[in-house]
């Protein structure tokens, strides 16, 4: 048996043991943060449920407001253009 396939398993091993020893304190970490936030929240949880509604209210709003306006200017004969910084108007033609 050569060296190299002595070796082979070996040092496939100790990689595998560095991955581990390297990536563990960070998921010990987060898992601590995790249960500390948990903490911190557990006192507004009662207030959730309506913020969850409020958020959808206003994101269905904005929604239905957005595709009005798009709605608009499909229907408007002069197309408007909005750039970041400049404003375009078609003339449709005309000079």
């Amino acid at each position: 048996m050569k060296h190299v396939e002595k070796v082979t398993p070996v040092a496939a091993a100790l990689t595998s043991l560095a991955t581990l020893v390297c990536c563990l304190p960070m998921g010990f970490a987060a898992a601590a943060a995790t249960a500390c936030l948990g903490m911190v929240v557990a006192a507004y949880q009662r207030w959730f449920p309506g913020a969850s509604v409020v958020l959808l209210v206003v994101g269905r709003r904005l929604f239905v407001h957005r595709r009005q306006a798009l709605r608009h200017l499909r229907r408007r004969q002069d197309r408007w253009c909005w750039c970041p910084s400049v404003e375009l108007r078609s003339t449709g033609g005309r000079a």
